[in-house]
């Protein structure tokens, strides 16, 4: 009942005051998509963070074409309660005050498997020194752009383009934080190309004090 009290302080407060640097909502959405340029499947983790404490709900998108009709799927896979202080997590596949958790484990420093490491500096690390690119303006903000390799990544498929925002937006959630706190910038957005595909294999970004 301690953790389930915990959870529905953390929704509480980030409801009512999402404008606060430790306490607010953020959004990461994956999209994979067919070498065609149509989207195949997207992941959305929706994220309601205060201080150490976070609570994350991780749902799917499924887009399956036949004769040129498409139908979406949606699904919620699971919502996942984060102690950053404790280093502990606990996972519920329904969201009530009766709940009670299938999964409790350690934050792993490595990637989660449905999950967002969020929290982590050791995931999603660069290799070697990025291609800085132009500047571009989205939405009236500027972001910086490089062109990088994850570490781990096969350089002769493909690369990537990282896009870096750098007004101070809650920067635990940035999608790479090592180059990203050498620069005083956050990464909100990268697409990652690969030979085969018309355009991007798959997109990450991350949307800030969104309320869905």
């Amino acid at each position: 009942m301690l953790i389930i009290g915990a959870i529905y302080m953390v929704l509480l407060t980030c409801t009512s005051n999402p404008k606060m640097i430790n306490n607010g909502i953020v959004q990461m959405k994956t999209i994979f998509y067919h070498p065609s340029g149509t989207p195949s499947v997207t992941y959305i983790n929706q994220v309601w963070y205060k201080d150490s404490l976070t609570i994350e709900k991780i749902t799917k998108k499924d887009f399956m074409t036949i004769r040129s009709k498409t139908t979406v799927t949606d699904s919620t896979l699971f919502f996942r309660f984060v102690n950053l202080r404790d280093k502990e997590l606990y996972d519920y596949k329904h969201f009530s005050d009766t709940a009670v958790p299938f999964n409790k484990a350690t934050l792993p420093d490595s990637m989660m498997d449905f999950g967002w490491s969020y929290y982590s500096h050791k995931v999603r690390r660069i290799h070697g020194t990025p291609q800085e690119l132009s500047d571009t303006s989205i939405d009236h903000l500027i972001y910086k752009r490089i062109q990088f390799n994850f570490i781990g990544d096969d350089l002769t498929k493909g690369y990537k383009i990282g896009y870096y925002r750098c007004d101070e937006k809650a920067r635990m959630f940035s999608l790479e934080k090592n180059y990203g706190t050498k620069i005083n910038c956050t990464m909100t957005k990268f697409e990652d190309f690969q030979t085969g595909f018309a355009g991007p294999f798959a997109t990450v970004e991350i949307d800030f004090y969104r309320i869905l």
